[in-house]
């Protein structure tokens, strides 16, 4: 069985965090399954207390009176490395509208030429928020969509079975990186579940939640799992 530190991945300490913050667009008006948010700040702090001690502030005020605070992304950003796009970050947590952190992804999407990729050996149940059957609010940039939990992140037996036994000299031809740490989620758009990376994925309530969406989310989910079993 493979383990670190097998490749181990050398971290960047020179790094800043960026927060970005969302609100929900029109709070009286949006219903679920699906409602709009957008950015409503964003900073960069020397530590990640920093960015949490702002989080805390922005919720305490709470100085938004037409708008509500939706949630937080915070990522560890080095510098002097190329980055493409708002998910390419060495480590990211989220937080929900009250501060409270939701995810924790200690997985880096970095690319450097220079250094080891680093590897993703899964994430055990404990370490996951959601558990399968659970309700979840999925971000999908300018708007979120209520979804269901279908199968959750595989874990490092899974992993390891399944990534080839070299020795710790020899390159690995393939590997799971951070794009592999995902929640198999159900939405009422969707025919069938589909991957959702962790972090994007919020517990559900910023908004009323109309039993009928939830009733018809179930059935959709309980005909799948059945059909499944059935294989």
């Amino acid at each position: 069985m493979i383990k670190e530190p097998y490749n181990q991945y050398e971290p960047y300490t020179d790094v800043v965090y960026k927060l970005v913050g969302y609100e929900i667009s029109c709070p009286e008006y949006e219903t679920y399954p699906r409602f709009s948010i957008h950015q409503s700040e964003e900073s960069i702090h020397h530590t990640l207390e920093e960015a949490e001690a702002k989080i805390k502030n922005t919720v305490e005020k709470d100085i938004w009176t037409s708008y509500k605070l939706w949630g937080f992304f915070v990522s560890e950003i080095p510098f002097e490395v190329t980055c493409h796009g708002s998910y390419c970050a060495q480590r990211r947590w989220t937080y929900d509208c009250k501060g409270e952190r939701v995810t924790e992804k200690a997985i880096s999407s970095l690319y450097d030429i220079n250094r080891n990729r680093q590897i993703y050996w899964g994430r055990e149940e404990e370490d996951c928020r959601f558990k399968v059957g659970d309700l979840v609010e999925v971000f999908c940039g300018n708007h979120v969509k209520l979804g269901i939990v279908y199968q959750m992140p595989f874990d490092f037996k899974f992993a390891s079975s399944r990534l080839p036994q070299t020795k710790p000299d020899e390159p690995m031809p393939y590997h799971f990186d951070d794009s592999d740490d995902n929640y198999y989620i159900l939405t009422l758009d969707d025919e069938y579940p589909d991957h959702v990376d962790v972090i994007d994925c919020f517990p559900a309530g910023s908004l009323y939640l109309d039993e009928s969406v939830v009733k018809g989310l179930q059935e959709k989910f309980d005909i799948l799992k059945r059909d499944e079993s059935k294989r």
